[in-house]
């Protein structure tokens, strides 16, 4: 589990450094969002607002303009979004398509409507 959470805040690490370099975020180095992400994180759990919206930008603002950009409410924004879109989109499509293969696994195949010229409708 450790190594899992380590490897988990890497990619959370990568994924903020690449939509820094996105918005031309280029004041601030890989090695200052190991100190400001966790620091922002931390901000974004107050649960002031919902979703923690409003309170995550203005920390991420502030303690990016200690680093020398004015842009981290703009990224806080992209990271949220890019959350969002990621955990609800890829866990919508694994919803929606896990009766189809759990049915494909136990063999079973849908029941398909006979409409045929055939069929007999008296």
């Amino acid at each position: 589990a450790f190594v899992l959470s380590l490897f988990a805040q890497l990619l959370s690490y990568v994924c903020m450094y690449c939509l820094a370099l996105a918005l031309d975020i280029n004041s601030v180095g890989i090695a200052e969002y190991v100190f400001i992400l966790p620091l922002c994180n931390l901000v974004n759990a107050v649960p002031l607002t919902p979703g923690g919206f409003g309170v995550g930008e203005a920390g991420f603002r502030a303690l990016f303009l200690l680093f020398g950009s004015a842009r981290g409410a703009e990224l806080a924004l992209l990271y949220h979004l890019e959350f969002f879109l990621l955990s609800v989109g890829v866990g919508g499509l694994v919803y929606s398509l896990s009766d189809y293969f759990a049915d494909k696994l136990r063999g079973h195949t849908p029941a398909v409507a006979n409409l045929s010229a055939e069929t007999d409708l008296r």
